[in-house]
């Protein structure tokens, strides 16, 4: 009887174990994707408060220039200041990324650092872009 219980645990575990590594891999692309669209969302606020000459930009956006700057071939290196400054990560962000302008929205391209909450090397692009 113990021997039967053990061969229908393993049965149980071999059939369950890929779908359980299945769900966390897309729950980690799942949270890139929504952590691209959230630095996009920043970056575009931050792009229009600085357009209207308001107050709150912060000194690293106003540093960044956008001109020509309208695709992902042209577009610029995310420092982990700025993910940082737009709310992704405490400590570390875990991921590297770009951005460029698309009419009067930024656009951001985020991929995954192999070891970290990601845990992906796999590159999202924020929503519309």
């Amino acid at each position: 009887e113990l021997l039967a219980v053990i061969v229908i645990l393993a049965i149980v575990l071999v059939v369950t174990i890929p779908s359980v590594i299945n769900s966390i891999n897309t729950a980690r692309t799942k949270s890139l994707q929504n952590a691209a669209d959230s630095v996009a969302i920043w970056f575009t606020k931050q792009y229009e408060l600085n357009e209207l000459g308001a107050d709150g930009v912060s000194e690293n956006f106003k540093a960044l220039d956008f001109t020509d700057k309208t695709s992902v071939s042209s577009s610029i290196t995310i420092t982990d200041t700025l993910l940082k400054e737009a709310g992704l990560g405490g400590g570390t962000t875990d991921a590297t990324g770009k951005v460029w302008k698309s009419g009067n929205r930024m656009c951001v391209k985020l991929t995954g650092k192999s070891a970290g909450n990601f845990a992906t090397t796999t590159s999202k692009t924020s929503s519309g872009c």
